[in-house]
């Protein structure tokens, strides 16, 4: 489940960023729809837009770095370039630069394909299960957040 979350939250901000008509609730209406349409369940997509607008919500809270750091962009060294695909390296990028991760969690995501890339090179599949894993993780959900892992639970 949390891969394709993490599909639905890249594409709703992509989304956001790109499309103007998502500023009000008509636009979310059709974008949920759309989403369903291509197969996300009502729980996935609600629970991507819960972690986007919490992640909005603690936007600034926790500013350790500063505006160069947030803007500067992480280059892979030669021996990660043989590691991690292209493709791979791009979707860390677009996370990034939609601020869905940090430079922080972007260096742990290197780290952990680095550790997987021993058996072969780290695919755009991989990547977005390393991210998943990372993110969506137990141990680092807040007390009192709002994310429900179990794919049971129905968020409304």
């Amino acid at each position: 489940m949390n891969e394709r979350v993490m599909e639905i939250i890249a594409y709703i901000v992509k989304e956001m960023e790109s499309n103007q008509a998502l500023n009000d609730g008509d636009g979310f209406k059709v974008l949920t729809q759309k989403l369903e349409d291509d197969g996300y369940s009502q729980t996935e997509i609600n629970f991507a837009f819960s972690w986007i607008f919490e992640k909005i919500d603690n936007k600034g809270k926790n500013d350790e770095f500063s505006v160069a750091a947030r803007r500067s962009q992480r280059l892979l060294h030669d021996f990660e370039k043989i590691a991690i695909s292209p493709a791979a390296y791009g979707y860390l990028i677009q996370l990034r630069e939609f601020e869905l991760i940090d430079p922080v969690e972007m260096e742990q995501i290197i780290e952990k394909a680095l550790l997987h890339s021993t058996e072969s090179m780290v695919s755009l599949h991989d990547m977005r299960r390393i991210v998943a894993n990372m993110i969506f993780r137990p141990d680092d959900i807040m007390e009192g957040s709002f994310f429900l892992i179990d794919n049971s639970y129905n968020v409304h």
